[in-house]
């Protein structure tokens, strides 16, 4: 499966997906987060077909809008196949500032939505 990477600018995130891990880091304050996550979610489409024993999805936020929320959400849900599956699973590791509890907050209201294991780290 080939990776996909896209470059973090001002107002959109770096994303790293490859087998195995996922990785989301910076701002996400986009004017159309449907195009921006568009490649994100067919890419975990495409994953969660033939995924690796261990997924890691790690997320690192400055900021994030509550459009790009949605689309987080919706990432995370489709990967959440993946623990009901035997032999497999994914868990996030949800990474905050401790002068932002907001982001932890939103990790925390996430965590309880979703079904997939949450391991919060403190910058």
């Amino acid at each position: 499966m080939k990776d996909l990477t896209i470059d973090k600018t001002a107002k959109t995130l770096e994303v790293s997906c490859s087998p195995g891990k996922l990785d989301f880091n910076g701002c996400s304050i986009t004017n159309d987060p449907k195009v921006f996550f568009t490649p994100v979610k067919s890419w975990v489409k495409d994953y969660i077909q033939k995924p690796e024993k261990l997924t890691e999805i790690n997320l690192k936020f400055d900021y994030i809008d509550t459009a790009s929320v949605k689309y987080i959400f919706d990432i995370l849900n489709d990967l959440k196949v993946l623990n009901s599956r035997k032999g497999y699973s994914a868990v996030v590791n949800w990474y905050f500032d401790y002068d932002d509890p907001e982001i932890l907050e939103l990790g925390e209201i996430i965590q309880s939505k979703i079904g997939i294991p949450f391991n919060f780290n403190e910058y």
